[in-house]
């Protein structure tokens, strides 16, 4: 992204001149174990750089406002609803149900590009067609590169799906991954106190789950074998098998082995 767009689209979002990020940016180049001389660079920005995120949210909305102004979108009329597009970080979610949307989608995308030098990639993006597909060979080119599909799409780890609310393919192993986590606290249940239980299962093993359960109706069998899961972890049960030693810092535990009576209740 051009230092330029970027420092220009600040200011019209506030920011004053004294906010003068990049405005001189420089950088080393290791080559054969040494580093060269300052090099200025006018894209992008540093590797590690904490505001990268928010720079980035910044730098978008100016393309997300002109698909918004540009495009028809998906228009629920009983609702009083028109949905244009959901944004999260960099994963965009474009919901169109008139084909020529899609050719104003690349006519934003160029000005975007032009003023930004920002580029997309077209090969790694994904469409979900609902409903006929023909008219997929009728768009320009660039956008023929998008993998469509009649059938599921992943978005933000979430298969959705227009003929299936719930895509079957999103639950499978799911439960095996919850009860592996929860296998590795079955060893100090006994040492933390209902409080303490209700602490790993929200914040470390069904935290897991919360945007799934959020988007998509699970299957019966499965908040059934949930829900005794959940319940084996507050009665304390041992079904799960014992644990000696604690999980690693990773899963919220100190991966050492675990002493009956050393632990102090939680």
């Amino acid at each position: 992204m051009d230092h330029g767009y970027l420092l220009g689209t600040l200011r019209v979002f506030g920011f004053g001149p004294q906010f003068a990020l990049y405005a001189d940016a420089e950088c080393l180049v290791r080559l054969n174990w040494t580093l060269t001389e300052p090099v200025s660079f006018g894209q992008g920005v540093r590797q590690g750089c904490l505001l990268s995120g928010q720079l980035y949210t910044l730098a978008i909305e100016p393309f997300l406002h002109l698909l918004r102004k540009r495009l028809m979108g998906l228009v629920l009329c009983e609702l009083e609803v028109r949905l244009v597009l959901a944004v999260y970080a960099d994963d965009m979610l474009l919901m169109v149900q008139d084909p020529d949307d899609l050719v104003w989608v690349e006519a934003c995308q160029a000005v975007y590009s032009a003023a930004s030098s920002a580029r997309v990639n077209w090969v790694k993006n994904s469409g979900l067609v609902v409903g006929g597909g023909g008219w997929a060979s009728s768009l320009p080119p660039m956008l023929q590169a998008i993998r469509w599909s009649a059938g599921s799409l992943l978005y933000l780890g979430v298969y959705l799906s227009a003929p299936h609310p719930s895509p079957p393919e999103n639950w499978p192993g799911s439960q095996g991954r919850v009860t592996g986590r929860l296998r590795g606290w079955t060893g100090l249940l006994q040492c933390l106190s209902l409080r303490g239980r209700a602490r790993v299962l929200n914040r470390l093993v069904l935290s897991m789950l919360w945007h799934r359960l959020n988007t998509l109706v699970p299957p019966p069998a499965f908040l059934t074998n949930l829900q005794r899961l959940v319940l084996e972890v507050i009665l304390a049960r041992s079904a799960l098998g014992l644990c000696r030693s604690s999980p690693s810092e990773v899963q919220g535990g100190w991966g050492g082995e675990i002493h009956p009576h050393a632990g102090a209740r939680t």
